[in-house]
C-alpha cells in the first residue's frame, strides 16, 4: 500500500463502514438501555440519566420525570443510571443527596425510587430487561422481514464437490440431498454448514438421497413414455417412497428425467481449515467439501404465526450455535482467532449497508441476538454478572460483602479489557494492517 492508497482508504472508508457502524451500535444501545429504563420506571425506579455513548456530552435534553436524555463523544456503549447510584454501572450508591457543603440523608419517599433499596425481584427484573429487549427487538425484525419476503434458505443439496475430500471419498455425489447429519434432520444448506463447522475433526454420519438422472430427451414423447414406464416401475418397487420425481419442464430445454434412491447413510469427518473472507477476517471452519447451490436463495413464505416461529428459532439456534463455539474456545478445539470486535463490526455493517436496507436490517437483528447473549453471560460488569450477584444474595439472604463485589468487579473489568484488546489485536491482524504499516514505513 503507497500513500495515496492510505490516504484514500482513510477518507472513504468512514463514509462506507463507519457511518453504518455508528449507526446500528446506537440502535441497538438504545434499545438495550431502554428496556433497562421502561422496566425500571415500571418498578417504581427513578432514571437520572440514560446516555448514548461515554465521555463528553454532545447534546441532550431533560425531561419532565428529571432524566437527563443525551448522546456523548464516545459511541462505544451505554448507560443508564438509576437515582441512588454514584456510578452508570449500579456497583456503588450513596444514601444521601448532596446540597451545598453538606449531605442530607435520603427522605423516605426518595429511597422509595432509589434503585439499591428495591427487593431483589425488582432489581433483577431491570437488569434482566436490557439484554432480554435486544432478544425481543431482533425477533421482532426477523418476523417482519419473513412475514413480508418469506425466510430465505438454500436447499441442502449437493451442487458440487471439492476434489480431494471427505465429503468425496466417502461416496457423497452431486446433486445428493442431505437429510440429516448426525441424526439432526438438515432442512437447508445453512444448517449443514453451521453443523460442519461445530464438529470439525468429529466423525459425523450423515444421511443422503442419491438423485439419478437420466440424459435430456430431444423428444417429449420418449421423454413421457420413459417417464410414465420409470414411475410405473419405481411406485411399484417403493410402495412407500421415497418420492419418484422429476425437473419441472422448461420448453427451452428438453426435459430431464430424475428419481431419487432409498436413503443411505455413509461417515464424513469434516477437515478442519482456516478460511478469510473479502476483508481478511480468518474463520476456522470444518469443510467436508459440499459446495452448496450457488443460485439465488429460495423463500419460505410464512403467516405472522410462522414467521414469527420461525424468527424465535432463529434467534435459538444463534444464540446455541455461539454458545456451542464459545465452550469450544474455552476447551481449546477452536482458534480464538475467530473472536472479533468494533472493527469487524465495523467492516460487516458496512458490508451489509451497501448490500441494501433488508441485508441491514437483518444484520442488526442478528447483531442484537449476540448482543443479549453476550450481556446474559454471568461475567462481573456484565449484566449476567450483577444477575449472578443477586442470585447469591438471595441464596445466602443477605448481600454480598461490598469489598467481594469491588474485587469482582475490577476482575470482570480486567477479562473484558482483555477480550476487547485480544478482538481488536485479531482484526488489526488478520486485516494486514500491522504488515501494510511495516511496508508504509520501510518504504
Amino acid at each position: 500500500m503507497n500513500i495515496m492508497e492510505l490516504v484514500h482508504t482513510v477518507v472513504t472508508k468512514p463514509v462506507q463502514y463507519v457511518g453504518p457502524f455508528i449507526v446500528v451500535l446506537s440502535l441497538l444501545i438504545f434499545v438495550h438501555e431502554w428496556g433497562h429504563y421502561i422496566v425500571a420506571r415500571m418498578c417504581g425506579v427513578k432514571v437520572i440519566k440514560f446516555s448514548i455513548g461515554f465521555g463528553k456530552e454532545l447534546f441532550g435534553r431533560t425531561d419532565k420525570n428529571g432524566t437527563r436524555w443525551k448522546f456523548c463523544l464516545i459511541p462505544l456503549g451505554g448507560y443508564v443510571q438509576m437515582f441512588g447510584d454514584t456510578d452508570p454501572a449500579s456497583a456503588h450508591h450513596t444514601e444521601g443527596v448532596e446540597e451545598g457543603d453538606h449531605c442530607r440523608p435520603f427522605t423516605p419517599e426518595e429511597k422509595k425510587v432509589a434503585f439499591y433499596t428495591q427487593p431483589i425481584a425488582k432489581r433483577a427484573a431491570i437488569v434482566a430487561a436490557g439484554p432480554s429487549i435486544n432478544y425481543l427487538f431482533a425477533i421482532l425484525i426477523l418476523t417482519g422481514l419473513y412475514w413480508v419476503q418469506g425466510e430465505p434458505y438454500l436447499p441442502a443439496v449437493a451442487a458440487a464437490l471439492i476434489k480431494d475430500h471427505p465429503a468425496e471419498a466417502a461416496g457423497v455425489q452431486v446433486d445428493d440431498k442431505i437429510l440429516s447429519l448426525n441424526g439432526k434432520t438438515v432442512e437447508r444448506f445453512e444448517d449443514l454448514r453451521e453443523m460442519t463447522n461445530l464438529n470439525m475433526g468429529k466423525e459425523m454420519d450423515v444421511e443422503v438421497v442419491h438423485v439419478v438422472k437420466d440424459q435430456p430427451y430431444k423428444d417429449y414423447q420418449k421423454y413421457l413414455d420413459a417417464r410414465n414406464a420409470r414411475k410405473d416401475a419405481w411406485e411399484k418397487a417403493h410402495p412407500k417412497g421415497p418420492a419418484f420425481k422429476e425437473d419441472a419442464r422448461d420448453e427451452k430445454k428438453p426435459p430431464v428425467l430424475h428419481w431419487e434412491t432409498t436413503p443411505v447413510h455413509i461417515k464424513v469427518t469434516p477437515r478442519k481449515e482456516i478460511e478469510t473472507d473479502r476483508f481478511g477476517f480468518k474463520h476456522e471452519i470444518g469443510r467436508m467439501g459440499i459446495v452448496g447451490p450457488t443460485t439465488e436463495m429460495d423463500t419460505i413464505p410464512h403467516n405472522l404465526f410462522g414467521a414469527m416461529g420461525a424468527a424465535v428459532a432463529t434467534t435459538w439456534k444463534i444464540t446455541s450455535d455461539t454458545l456451542q463455539a464459545l465452550g469450544q474456545m474455552i476447551m481449546g478445539t477452536r482458534s480464538t482467532d475467530e473472536l472479533g470486535g468494533i472493527i469487524r463490526i465495523g467492516a460487516y455493517a458496512g458490508d451489509f449497508a451497501q448490500q441494501g436496507i433488508i441485508a441491514f436490517i437483518t444484520f442488526a437483528g442478528l447483531l442484537s441476538v449476540n448482543l443479549g447473549l453476550v450481556n446474559f453471560l454471568p461475567i462481573p460488569l456484565l449484566d449476567g454478572g450483577y444477575l449472578a450477584m443477586y442470585a447469591m444474595e438471595k441464596i445466602r439472604g443477605r448481600p454480598l460483602h461490598e469489598r467481594v463485589q469491588e474485587y469482582a468487579l475490577r476482575v470482570g473489568l480486567v477479562f473484558l479489557l482483555g477480550i476487547m484488546f485480544l478482538a481488536t489485536w485479531n482484526d488489526i491482524v488478520q486485516m494486514g494492517w500491522v504488515d501494510k504499516l511495516r511496508s508504509l514505513i520501510s518504504g
